[in-house]
């Protein structure tokens, strides 16, 4: 049933015209809309969809219980993001996701190294919107 549902809000999401930053923020909150993130990138078409790709394996393992999937699909989605990252710094929504990933990881995971340089580069490359959402995560890098 789970995977019908997933199924059917995938394909009214590809109908639609639809931004990856906004189904990315729903992902951070529901399952289902994680699901349909990974979904849509599956299939990664250019460098923005394997930064979200990435972005969402990192998301699905706060929706996990297991701790070895968590870890799994962490490393996974970290690995596809830094690598993007790694090929095209000068992307800024790249750099934004990785901020937000980092800015709400568990320290235990040591995924933080990037913090204050994201936070800098966002502030002086970033649009309206990214600057003002890393001022709604309370962070001491991005005073």
């Amino acid at each position: 049933m789970k995977i019908g549902i997933v199924l059917f809000f995938s394909l009214n999401v590809l109908g639609q015209n639809f931004n990856l930053t906004d189904l990315f923020e729903r992902a951070t909150i529901d399952p289902l809309s994680c699901d349909s993130l990974l979904h849509y990138c599956t299939q990664p078409t250019n460098n923005q969809n394997t930064a979200y790709l990435g972005a969402g394996f990192m998301i699905k393992a706060k929706h996990l219980s297991s701790f070895y999937e968590k870890w799994y699909y962490f490393r996974k989605g970290r690995k596809l993001l830094d690598d993007i990252i790694f090929k095209q710094p000068a992307v800024v929504e790249y750099r934004w996701l990785r901020y937000c990933i980092q800015s709400k990881s568990p320290s235990i995971l040591g995924y933080n190294n990037n913090l204050e340089e994201d936070c800098v580069y966002i502030k002086n490359n970033g649009t309206n919107y990214q600057k003002q959402s890393i001022k709604n995560l309370i962070n001491e890098y991005c005073d």
